[in-house]
């Protein structure tokens, strides 16, 4: 009988842990919404995912996440900021690491902190056709005087080219 119970506890922690971390990845989903979009803007802060103009078919791109904090946040300078991007037709990202060149982050020096409540990511990427698109997701983090709040959401821009 006691092994029993044991058993039917550990189940039930387990089950409980499991819904758990399914309402904490819905959190963040629901924040990011099941379709990735371009943009942000919520009470305490924005995100953007715009290309720079110039832009020219089979040559170097650029695009920026923009993180603005507002109602007295702040962004988290010690935080691994990090754009993982996916390939898809057309599109070629260009990360700094030739074996991680879908990766876009603070340590490859694509982080630029603007000031305290501002900080910028910078993608780059090949277009091989007038359109494509770059998507992918990211994670970053926002700070009130008292906690830091991580965050993860899917971006997708729609990128073309002159």
């Amino acid at each position: 009988m006691k092994i029993v119970t044991s058993l039917s506890f550990a189940a039930a922690a387990l089950i409980s842990l499991a819904c758990t971390r399914s309402s904490a990845v819905e959190t963040s989903r629901s924040e990011a919404s099941p379709m990735a979009d371009a943009s942000l803007d919520s009470a305490d802060h924005a995100v953007r995912f715009e290309q720079k103009s110039g832009c020219v078919m089979g040559a170097v791109c650029t695009a920026t996440i923009r993180l603005e904090t507002k109602s007295g946040m702040h962004v988290n300078e010690g935080f691994p900021y990090k754009f993982k991007g996916m390939e898809s037709g057309g599109v070629e990202l260009l990360g700094s690491d030739p074996a991680k060149k879908n990766d876009f982050s603070k340590a490859a020096g694509d982080l630029t902190l603007e000031s305290k409540t501002v900080a910028v990511l910078a993608v780059r990427f090949k277009l091989a056709a007038k359109q494509g698109t770059v998507a992918g997701t990211y994670k970053y983090a926002i700070c009130n005087e008292a906690n830091c709040f991580p965050k993860e959401l899917a971006l997708s821009l729609a990128a073309t080219a002159r």
